[in-house]
């Protein structure tokens, strides 16, 4: 009678366990599933919204420039909507603020006048389409597989 009630108590707790080992790994399985879901959609939203600018392979247009400042409203929406997903929230709004301020500050005539006068660039003055390639990298970045 003992050793039954042993055995019974030991099936029990041996069903509890594996029953809560299953839950948590089936928990962190779709918690995974939900982020790599959520990373494909940011970033697709963001090379979807930048389309001919990035990534940057050819000279932007001037008429197409003003895009950049127009799209920030919905790329700034992807970003918040994003932003759960991300565990270093500091780095990834900085991100945002360093693409955010790119797009107000920078105009076509500087980024023109950068290719255009070679004699006029600082020592180690970055290319404002390298910089804003280097921003827009860095904001996907916080999409990629961890």
């Amino acid at each position: 009678m003992c050793s039954t009630a042993v055995t019974v108590i030991t099936t029990i707790a041996t069903t509890i366990i594996g029953g809560m080992v299953g839950y948590f790994s089936a928990r962190r399985i779709s918690n995974l599933n939900t982020r790599q879901l959520a990373a494909a959609k940011f970033r697709a939203g963001i090379i979807y919204e930048l389309t001919g600018f990035y990534p940057v392979d050819h000279y932007w247009e001037e008429k197409d420039f003003p895009r950049l400042y127009q799209n920030m409203p919905r790329i700034k929406s992807m970003c918040a909507e994003f932003r759960y997903f991300v565990k270093s929230k500091d780095a990834f709004d900085t991100a945002v603020k360093n693409y955010d301020e790119y797009c107000r500050k920078t105009t076509y005539g500087e980024i023109s006048a950068y290719s255009m006068y070679p004699t006029m660039r600082k020592d180690g003055e970055i290319d404002p389409r390298e910089k804003f390639n280097n921003i827009v990298k860095h904001l996907l970045s916080f999409a990629e597989r961890k």
